[in-house]
C-alpha cells in the first residue's frame, strides 16, 4: 500500500510517493516505469522528478503543477445573465402593481427580465454544444 507524506523545500513542497513490491523490478519493468512517466504526469497534473526503485519498494519524488484560475465560459455568460436579469426583476417587482411601462402589465416586464437573459444563455449553450 502507498504511503504518501510530503517533505517540504525551501522553495516548492515536494511529495515523495512510495510503493512496496514483494519482489525486485526486472530492468524490462524498470524501463516500462521510466517510459509511463510523461503519461503519469499529464494524467496527475505533477512534475516527477525522479523515480527509484529498491528490491522493495519504489519511491517516486514529485511536486504538483501550479493550478492556474480556470472559469468556463458558460459560467461566465451565466454570471452576466443573473447580474443583468435580478436588477430588472427586482425593479419590476417593486414598483405599484399599476400597469408597467407602454401599458402592459407588470408580470409581462418581471418575465422579460428573467427571460431574456436565460435565453441568451440557452442560445451559448445550445451553440457550444453544437460544435
Amino acid at each position: 500500500m502507498p504511503l504518501l507524506y510530503e517533505q517540504t523545500l525551501a522553495t516548492t513542497q515536494t511529495y515523495i510517493l512510495r510503493g512496496k513490491i514483494n519482489r525486485p523490478l526486472t530492468p524490462k519493468e524498470i524501463q516500462r516505469l521510466e517510459n509511463t512517466k510523461p503519461l503519469m504526469e499529464k494524467k496527475a497534473n505533477v512534475l516527477i522528478h525522479k523515480i527509484e526503485t529498491t528490491p522493495t519498494a519504489i519511491q517516486i519524488s514529485f511536486t504538483p503543477k501550479t493550478q492556474s484560475f480556470f472559469i468556463p465560459i458558460i459560467w461566465a455568460i451565466a454570471a452576466i445573465a443573473i447580474a443583468i436579469g435580478i436588477p430588472i426583476t427586482t425593479w419590476f417587482v417593486l414598483q405599484a402593481p399599476a400597469p408597467g411601462p407602454l401599458g402592459l402589465p407588470q408580470w409581462f416586464w418581471v418575465g422579460l427580465g428573467v427571460g431574456i437573459p436565460l435565453f441568451g444563455l440557452a442560445t451559448v449553450i445550445w451553440m457550444t454544444r453544437r460544435k
